[in-house]
């Protein structure tokens, strides 16, 4: 076997000593960090230890594979390099070609390289929350701004007092556009708390073992819960007098709440009450400066009132608890 034909057999080699022994640390080839539009990548100088082959130097290629390259990037005299201007949650083929010479001053030229994953892009911007006693559940999607793969994020949930509740991974969930991307926790066990929901983007990475990179996280979203109202007629409703009368479970965290009330169930809700203080009903007097009439439909919403976190969504149908008496 001539040198030529070692030097073309060397990177075939290089695979099966990673994966056919346990001698060997790491790969011939690897990413060792990832931003949302940023890689390094290193790899092993093919011919280290030799007494007779020199490495002298490198050319760093990009494409979407090994024989579709795309873009030459540049040279390196070491065994590293940093891309950049990569979009975020996007996969690339980064190739590096090498040449060496021996001591009798014979050439050769070869090459290696692997895939290589950004990071998705950092959450900016919250664009549609809803928070369900009811349905028991938590729902947060986001802008995933620019994308070219399914991204993955890590969120963090925290009590209105900062305390942190749980945290977990997402995945993307699609609405009838195919553009959310969030977290849809339908049993969501803290569904009575007022909480606060942090994100960040993360990528994994396989060319060495497995290494996750993390984005920067988001601001804190505030999400507050609506109460469950109760259904009890035989408790609640519209009383003997022609008033109101109001039960819910009290949301953790809340320092009052506002009760709305109209004649349709889309439209035409004006506040009717103000609770202060964590309390679990009202009484409502009247609507619109008049009482309450029997055999009418009432719609209600009531609006949860926090002093650190602000108040529960009432602007979406399935956020508000909507009950209706009929009598």
């Amino acid at each position: 076997m001539n040198r030529k034909t070692m030097h073309l057999l060397l990177p075939v080699l290089a695979a099966v000593l990673l994966f056919g022994g346990a001698t060997v640390a790491k790969a011939a080839f690897r990413q060792t960090s990832a931003t949302s539009s940023e890689v390094i990548v290193e790899w092993d100088d093919p011919y280290a230890g030799s007494t007779s082959i020199t490495t002298t130097g490198y050319t760093v290629s990009v494409g979407s594979s090994s024989t579709n390259i795309v873009k030459t990037l540049g040279t390196a005299t070491g065994t590293a390099y940093k891309i950049m201007g990569i979009t975020p949650s996007s996969q690339i083929y980064v190739r590096v070609d090498y040449t060496a010479v021996g001591n009798s001053g014979y050439t050769y030229n070869s090459y290696l390289g692997g895939y290589v994953n950004t990071v998705p892009a950092d959450v900016t911007k919250f664009y549609t929350h809803h928070f369900t006693s009811s349905q028991k559940g938590l729902y947060l999607s986001w802008d995933p701004g620019t994308y070219a793969d399914k991204p993955h994020y890590e969120y963090e949930v925290y009590s209105y007092k900062g305390k942190k509740l749980t945290t977990g991974t997402s995945l993307l969930y699609v609405d009838g556009n195919n553009k959310i991307w969030g977290i849809s926790e339908y049993s969501f066990p803290y569904y009575k708390q007022a909480v606060k929901v942090r994100v960040r983007p993360y990528v994994d990475v396989y060319s060495n073992g497995t290494n996750r990179f993390y984005g920067n996280w988001s601001q804190f979203k505030n999400i507050v819960p609506q109460p469950i109202l109760s259904t009890n007629k035989n408790k609640y409703g519209i009383q003997k007098n022609h008033t109101l009368k109001l039960g819910w479970t009290k949301v953790t965290g809340a320092t009052g709440y506002d009760v709305y009330v109209s004649l349709k169930e889309k439209s035409g809700y004006k506040k009717a009450a103000s609770v202060k203080g964590n309390k679990a009903g009202v009484v409502v007097k009247k609507f619109k400066g008049a009482k309450f009439k029997y055999n009418t439909t009432y719609y209600i919403k009531v609006v949860t009132k926090t002093k650190k976190l602000g108040k529960s969504r009432n602007d979406y149908g399935v956020t508000a608890k909507l009950t209706y008496y009929r009598y």
